[in-house]
């Protein structure tokens, strides 16, 4: 048996990814056939559901088939209401679905987890319903119903095969892992605090670690209330950190100082060594208080204020000693990042292709058209979030062809073998079984989700045989046109790549500096913002990782952002004091101006913060002036990072 494993994997095959297509292609076997006993139109699309739906543990099975299901929903309606409306009429048909899935897509960019999924498939599936099949039926609202019924067969028959064989969800955070996070964190604070010359790369490596937690509890699927709650935890935790590793000032030389230095240090040891809670926890309030007592570090007081209660809380929900404990005061709330401009982009991309691949589909009224607006849709949607779609579709299009070849195969050398629509379905699992073996070798496993998604969409079983091999030869040339619009749409219509979604984020948090500078903002929305810049920071420094050795300084850029805004609070703060002198007044609204243009003029803002820090200096604003002086410095060190680049 040994043998037998290591010959396979010599082959290229791998046996844990065997398990798992294997039970999946037992599930569209199994719901296929189930589709089809119940009359249902199309039951290989009941087979797409499963390898759709499918997910290696229960919790993400649970949330993906949900968001599925809901999605398909959704589609469905809108298809059946969309085919209504059009009565027949192409144009209208296509900017009414071209509209829809464009603001499916600007969803799925604004949402997060499985329900970016749902919002996908809402968009596509609305095409499904109404471009595949529609001039046959009379009555849409049955056509409707039947989709629904087809991707509900293949939910459920998905999560009848994978439920015994698939995994509970594993612990969302082990807790070891998120306790080393925790201490080297606070090494790193130790040694802002000592003023040791911090390392770049380090800190960029730590936060790296972070940004992989986070995306792994975005994606983290339905589980026990407790897991839930420890996945928030976990989330808001890492925020705090992300706000501890950007302090960069030093504490002043005192016994204060050195005692919390100590104090952190004994935090430190406890986390690395799995001493209990308790231990963590007063070594953090022992820092707290030197930290009080120290007038200058009053910013940081609030930040480990809120470190230490957030994992107060994280270690209490986890103690089994102790499940009826107390919640501590709220902290910084959990503000996630919502990708505007690429939800617009997304969305205007998808538009512009659909419309563009209607606009064919009507002038040659051509069935295959139809097809290609259906691949469209899928591939402006469905990959639009991935972090290099234009790599991605060379993939898609292999699988696409091995998926088109598949059909031509089964459709013309072996269903004329059968004597019934009946023996067409059953001829139609080995090729299913074919997508297993594609699915488990190493070298063909990302083009084996497309394989048995082109293979299953394009083997409608009717008995008997109609059509000619040019007509299926053409449908098919129309399929795999998709993946090729879709590369030229992501390499033409604002380009993705984790560069440009780097330089997209730095535009938001620019403009949201600059809208700051005109008006004040009340406590409690900036620090909304500040906990939506943490958890910024850590998208950006996951797409930095992407770029390769070329790392965007991430803590540099934060700091930077972070000081700002505090400049732009203590200059409001100057503006509402009755006796600030005219010169320093005009001074302060200088600088407000200079940032509310700092897109367009980086180097007048830092010009300006330096002027108004000395002239703040010899009228006695000193704490204004050094905070003034600090960031024009900083700003000055890191111009570059503000300056407008080309778009590429």
């Amino acid at each position: 048996m040994n043998n037998l494993t290591a010959r396979v994997a010599r082959l290229g095959f791998d046996r844990a990814r065997f398990g798992f297509a294997l039970r999946t292609g037992l599930a569209v076997c199994l719901a296929i056939g189930v589709a089809w006993a119940l009359g249902l139109e199309h039951p290989q699309w009941a087979g797409m559901t499963v390898w759709a739906a499918s997910l290696p543990t229960r919790g993400q099975l649970l949330a993906k088939s949900g968001s599925r299901l809901v999605g398909t929903l959704l589609g469905s309606l809108v298809g059946v209401a969309i085919v209504t409306a059009a009565a027949g009429q192409i144009p209208t048909l296509v900017i009414a679905l071209s509209v829809w899935v464009a603001a499916c897509v600007a969803m799925a960019h604004l949402l997060r987890g499985f329900v970016t999924y749902g919002a996908m498939l809402a968009g596509y599936s609305a095409a499904l319903v109404a471009l595949v099949g529609t001039a046959q039926h009379a009555d849409m609202l049955a056509l409707g119903i039947d989709r629904v019924l087809t991707a509900l067969t293949g939910v459920l028959m998905a999560l009848l095969v994978a439920w015994y064989f698939t995994p509970r969800s594993a612990e969302p955070t082990p807790e070891r892992d998120l306790r080393l996070l925790a201490a080297d964190t606070l090494v790193h604070l130790n040694a802002a605090l000592t003023g040791t010359r911090l390392s770049a790369h380090q800190r960029q490596e730590l936060m790296s670690r972070m940004a992989a937690l986070d995306a792994l509890l975005e994606m983290h699927g339905v589980s026990r209330e407790s897991q839930r709650r420890q996945v928030r935890l976990s989330r808001l935790l890492l925020v705090a950190m992300v706000s501890l590793l950007i302090w960069r000032q030093p504490a002043p030389d005192g016994t204060r100082a050195r005692a919390l230095i100590d104090a952190l240090e004994r935090a430190i040891g406890a986390l690395e060594t799995g001493a209990p809670g308790a231990a963590v926890l007063k070594a953090l309030q022992d820092a707290l208080e030197h930290c009080r007592a120290i007038p200058s570090l009053a910013l940081l007081q609030d930040l480990l204020e809120r470190y230490r209660t957030l994992l107060e809380r994280y270690l209490h929900q986890g103690a089994a000693q102790a499940p009826d404990a107390p919640t501590p005061p709220k902290g910084l709330p959990l503000v996630l990042h919502r990708d505007w401009i690429g939800a617009y982009q997304a969305s205007v991309r998808a538009l512009v292709v659909m419309l563009a691949v209607g606009g064919v589909w009507w002038a040659s009224g051509s069935d295959v058209g139809a097809y290609m607006l259906l691949g469209t849709a899928v591939m402006t949607s469905l990959f639009s979030t991935f972090d290099s779609p234009v790599m991605t579709m060379r993939s898609v299009f292999i699988g696409h062809l091995l998926g088109a070849a598949g059909a031509l195969a089964c459709h013309w050398l072996v269903w004329p073998l059968a004597t019934s629509a009946t023996q067409q379905v059953l001829l139609i699992f080995p090729f299913v079984g074919l997508g297993i073996a594609i699915f488990a070798h190493r070298r063909l496993a990302a083009a084996a989700f497309d394989y048995n998604m082109v293979l299953l969409l394009l083997l409608q079983p009717i008995y008997p045989l109609s059509g000619s091999f040019l007509d299926s030869l053409l449908l098919v040339l129309g399929v795999l046109c998709a993946p090729l619009i879709g590369m030229a749409a992501y390499r033409l219509i604002y380009p993705v790549s984790a560069a440009r979604r780097i330089r997209n984020l730095q535009t938001i948090m620019v403009h949201e500096i600059e809208g700051m500078a005109p008006r004040a903002e009340t406590a409690s929305s900036r620090l909304i913002w500040r906990a939506r810049v943490y958890h910024r920071l850590l998208q950006l420094v996951r797409w930095a990782d992407l770029v390769g050795n070329n790392h965007f300084p991430v803590v540099e850029w934060g700091l930077t952002i972070l000081r700002l805004e505090r400049v732009t609070r203590s200059l409001h703060a100057l503006l509402a004091e009755p006796t600030l002198s005219p010169r320093v007044l005009r001074a302060v609204r200088l600088t407000l101006a200079r940032i509310e243009r700092l897109s367009e003029d980086p180097a007048a803002v830092q010009r300006a913060l330096a002027t108004t820090s000395a002239r703040l200096e010899r009228h006695g604003y000193r704490s204004e002036a050094g905070l003034l002086e600090m960031t024009a410095t900083l700003l000055l060190e890191n111009l570059s990072l503000f300056r407008p680049r080309s778009r590429g």
